[in-house]
């Protein structure tokens, strides 16, 4: 296995600035080993280029055909009645869900299967999606925006996809969304609030058999096959009984519980062997009658499965390699499967696989489909039960067929398959198709396989897939997978394996995105004592964990320590590495951007202009990380108060960019930020609000709503409002962003922070103090909480708050809160930062109010 810690230029932003409301404070981010997005912090988003706009999502058609329904049971039997129900239910309430709900095994899936053919007339789009979780959920509806705009599936995240394969829903009608095995009813919450209203059909399928109400959905629940329709199922399979054969088919009908799927099995032995109703119930019956010590085997349903695949082992056994990948099949989700996946078998064994599918396809163990319209893996999906599934999964000693052994073989394989077919860089949108075409077979290995039985395999999985989720804005969910590649990296290689710690190291980005400022810091810490202990001083490994932990701290508020941290990295990286080497050249960007962070803009510019010149000689203009390098440059330039220059260089960067990256590189979106920031600086502010609504469109567009970047974008958009003094749009924008910001992060996130602290200013310049106060006072409690006790964030709040007091008329306590903010100002800001010219202004307007009113100190 082979973990690598990120090396690229890092994440150099600084903190938000509370004393100005229209302007950003915040350096330009370079983050991670630049296969990703440079971003520029609080107030700027990362937002896709779009020369060429998206179009409406109404003006997409449906797709060509139905999408992602599984390959059908090439035989159905009875169920006339229920299918007629189901048809008026779905037509007499359109927007609704219906729920089938009923055992496992009984027959849901193959019931919503089979509608989907008779009444495919009814509807101008069928699709299908794989419900169990949220996260499978929103893959599904991903699908749905790929399959009905394919061009878009290289640049847009799946939370972008998902946006925008809602809007259609909610645009379009007569379409009718399958949500098969549905865990929990409150799963469906979330896409019930964003596709209502809209006039299609939702049917549901799931074992729950209560609390449907609550969503608004109807419900029947679905029994075992009557008699006659079990017998007519069997008959279909095998042939027409003879009278004299009636009551052994009966018998075996109701051995099988009657239930669809286990008739299904055992009528497709019977034609594939030749062999009769009677020979099959004396196979049947030989089984043993229970398999204990298995929690996925508790059912009668499921045993009576266990039985059934047993006599069907028997002859699929001697099919080369079918019973391999059956087992390797149950550790993968229950539909999807693209039968591409099995090219990452050893060479020697990709010969018998379509021979070894076609048998499991023709004993009912797996059922096979067309890949959804749009999708560039055109191979055929595969489908399999997931009580078949439950049942390969549970080793059985007593069971040749289902070893201990024979299991952790079967899962170790599908483990190494999907590394195999997730190599490519997560951050890359070039790998982003795959990932999302497996990411529900990661998510259901992930979630079989426990950790107890984690490996180093396992491990790569884990880290890249938690890089994938990152990358498209699933941060808790990241941090879960690496917490647990970290877990598992300790039990296999211990504490002081270069992969343990690189998984460690790679731990800190996560947790700043998620605003877990501390336990940023926290991890880092851990991380650099780990290598530190394992290595030398300048060792790479050691290097990188030094300068991640350097970046945790500058963003906690510890700038001093930062700086001090990263020079001392940077010598050690000019010392062992060269002055050229690209984590020289990082560090040494990062270091710049804590000194910018710190107010010493010209220490930082005349650092910048060096790492350009030497990233320009070594890597090219072209280079993302020269780009990454003059994007820094320019935002340093801002600070510097030379707006001018900063709007020539971003100019001429976004040239450079646009013919290397291409317009819909995630690496463009920052560009254009950074230029409507300039363009406010350099007074041009009808071109920067131009230009932000345009990002913010592109935001929504090409990450999601719920993308971290998009909120940025939405605080960047109120700013830009109040630069042109639209303060009425500001305020209205501003709002906005603060209850989404709530809604996706929480109250504590540095996000949400600068979020509320804009939109109090905002009602500063409004004239509307008594709101900026409140605001303002919920943030400075949550700024004392998350940061450390000097931080210059501490500071701009303090002072914006001292000045809405006075503006509201309370000098007593604007005087007392001015008092705390000059001390701390004396402490944490230099004369030459920018921010302590706002907090001077901001005491001396306090001063003044006071003044007039000598008795109020």
């Amino acid at each position: 296995m082979n973990v690598d810690a990120h090396e690229g230029r890092g994440d150099a932003r600084t903190q938000p600035t509370a004393g100005s409301a229209h302007r950003n404070p915040r350096s330009v981010t370079v983050s991670g080993d630049n296969h990703g997005p440079i971003t520029t912090g609080d107030f700027s988003p990362i937002t896709q280029v779009s020369l060429d706009p998206l179009p409406p999502i109404a003006q997409a058609g449906p797709a060509a055909g139905p999408i992602g329904v599984p390959g059908a049971s090439r035989d159905f039997a009875g169920r006339h009645a229920e299918l007629t129900e189901l048809h008026r239910l779905l037509m007499t309430g359109p927007g609704k869900a219906h729920v089938i709900s009923g055992l496992g095994g009984i027959g849901k899936s193959a019931l919503a299967a089979r509608y989907t053919q008779v009444y495919a007339g009814s509807y101008q789009q069928i699709i299908w999606v794989a419900a169990d979780s949220p996260a499978s959920i929103n893959a599904g509806l991903a699908r749905l925006a790929v399959a009905l705009e394919p061009h878009l599936a290289a640049f847009l995240t799946d939370l972008a996809l998902v946006d925008r394969a809602a809007a259609w829903l909610v645009e379009k009608s007569k379409w009718l969304l399958v949500l098969d095995n549905v865990e929990r009813p409150a799963d469906l919450s979330e896409l019930f609030g964003r596709i209502a209203p809209s006039s299609g059909s939702i049917l549901v399928t799931s074992r729950r058999q209560h609390d449907w109400e609550r969503i608004g959905a109807t419900q029947s629940r679905l029994d075992v096959l009557p008699r006659l329709d079990a017998l007519a199922l069997l008959a279909g399979l095998v042939g027409e009984f003879a009278p004299t054969e009636l009551p052994t088919a009966y018998r075996l009908c109701e051995l099988l519980g009657f239930l669809p799927l286990a008739l299904e099995q055992a009528g497709a032995y019977i034609r594939q062997c030749q062999s009769d109703v009677r020979g099959y119930l004396e196979l049947f019956q030989s089984q043993p009658a229970a398999f204990l010590g298995a929690a996925d085997l508790d059912t009668p349903a499921a045993a009576t499965i266990a039985r059934v695949w047993n006599v069907t082992l028997e002859q699929i056994a001697e099919v080369p390699s079918a019973l391999e990948l059956l087992l390797i099949i149950a550790w993968l989700g229950p539909h999807g499967i693209p039968e591409s996946l099995f090219d990452f078998l050893p060479p020697d064994r990709r010969g018998e696989v379509p021979y070894a599918l076609g048998a499991l396809a023709d004993y009912s163990m797996i059922s096979r489909a067309p890949a959804p319209p749009g999708d560039s893996d055109t191979s055929q999906r595969i489908s399999v039960h997931r009580l078949v599934q439950a049942v390969a999964r549970t080793a059985d000693p007593d069971d040749r067929y289902r070893e201990p052994l024979l299991v952790r073989i079967s899962r170790g394989i599908a483990c190494l398959m999907l590394r195999a077919a997730l190599s490519g860089h997560p951050e890359h949108p070039s790998a982003w198709p795959a990932y999302r075409r497996l990411g529900e077979h990661a998510e259901a290995y992930i979630n079989h396989a426990t950790p107890d039985t984690d490996d180093g395999e396992s491990a790569a999985v884990l880290v890249n897939y938690a890089t994938y989720l990152q990358n498209q804005g699933h941060t808790a969910r990241s941090i879960e997978l690496f917490s647990r590649a970290y877990e598992c990296c300790l039990r296999v290689y211990g504490p002081d394996h270069e992969q343990t710690i690189a998984t460690l190291t790679n731990m800190v980005r996560p947790h700043e995105s998620a605003g877990n400022l501390k336990s940023a810091v926290s991890v880092g810490e851990a991380a650099l004592q780990s290598a530190q202990n394992a290595f030398s001083d300048d060792n790479r490994v050691t290097l990188i964990a030094s300068r991640n932990l350097a970046y945790a701290l500058q963003r906690s508020g510890s700038v001093d320590r930062a700086i001090e941290l990263f020079e001392r990295t940077l010598v050690m990286c000019t010392r062992s590495l060269g002055a050229d080497d690209e984590l020289t050249l990082g560090t040494r960007a990062m270091l710049a951007g804590a000194y910018a962070t710190s107010g010493d803009i010209t220490q930082a510019i005349g650092i910048f202009q060096h790492v350009v010149a030497d990233s320009d000689r070594e890597l090219g203009a072209s280079h993302p990380d020269t780009i990454a390098a003059r994007c820094n440059m320019a935002d340093a330039y801002l600070k510097a108060g030379d707006a001018l220059r900063a709007v020539v260089t971003l100019e001429q960067t976004l040239g450079i960019a646009e013919k290397t990256l291409g317009t819909r590189h995630p690496g463009m979106l920052t560009i254009r930020s950074n230029l409507a920031n300039a363009y406010v600086q350099a007074g041009r502010t009808a071109a920067a609000l131009k230009l932000n609504i345009a990002l913010l469109k592109d935001c929504l567009d090409a990450l999601g709503e719920n993308h971290h970047e998009t909120l940025l974008s939405r605080i960047n958009l109120a700013m830009s409002y109040a630069s042109v003094r639209d303060m009425s749009q500001a305020i209205a924008s501003g709002t906005i962003a603060l209850s989404e910001c709530h809604r996706v992060l929480g109250d504590d996130h540095p996000t949400t922070l600068s979020a509320k602290i804009n939109l109090a200013n905002l009602h500063l310049l409004a004239g509307e103090p008594e709101l900026t106060v409140r605001l303002l006072e919920e943030a400075l409690s949550v700024v004392r909480r998350i940061l450390t006790p000097n931080d210059p964030q501490i500071v701009t709040t303090l002072s914006s708050l001292s000045l809405a007091h006075a503006v509201l008329g309370d000098i007593r306590q604007a005087l007392d809160v001015a008092a705390e903010c000059q001390a701390l100002a004396e402490r944490s800001l230099s004369d030459q930062d920018k921010r302590m010219a706002q907090v001077r202004f901001n005491l001396a307007i306090v001063s003044a109010k006071a003044g007039r009113r000598p008795n109020a100190a």
